[in-house]
């Protein structure tokens, strides 16, 4: 049985691309609210929208970014749920203080990378 320590280094390895990254970052607080709308909600059809909605952006970023399936189905360990709510709230951090798109990578807002051409 592993520990929730290397379930996180587990997960981490698994989802090094930005582009799974940013499915994760929208699709797994989805996931999270679903259950709350599901059993307070008023309209279920929501609930189960926002479920495969989820669900989805979950597949996807594995699908699409990662070329691999997602870790709860290659490692049937169910301590990779808390790793990866860990591993989310670290790139919601990096988010909300300026650090995503350096630490993945990324050169947004650069000189030549989404800038206006010479004479706008």
């Amino acid at each position: 049985m592993k520990s929730l320590q290397d379930c996180l280094a587990i997960y981490r390895s698994r989802h090094r691309t930005p582009g799974c990254k940013l499915t994760h970052l929208i699709g797994l607080p989805v996931l999270v609210a679903t259950p709350f709308c599901l059993l307070f909600g008023r309209n279920k059809k929501v609930g189960f929208g926002l479920l495969f909605l989820g669900l989805f952006l979950q597949f996807a970023g594995h699908f699409f970014f990662e070329k691999n399936q997602p870790t709860l189905i290659e490692t049937r360990d169910w301590k990779v749920i808390p790793a990866s709510l860990i591993f989310i709230w670290g790139e919601w951090l990096d988010v909300l203080t300026g650090q995503w798109i350096r630490k993945n990578g990324l050169k947004l807002w650069t000189k030549g990378d989404l800038t206006l051409p010479p004479g706008r």
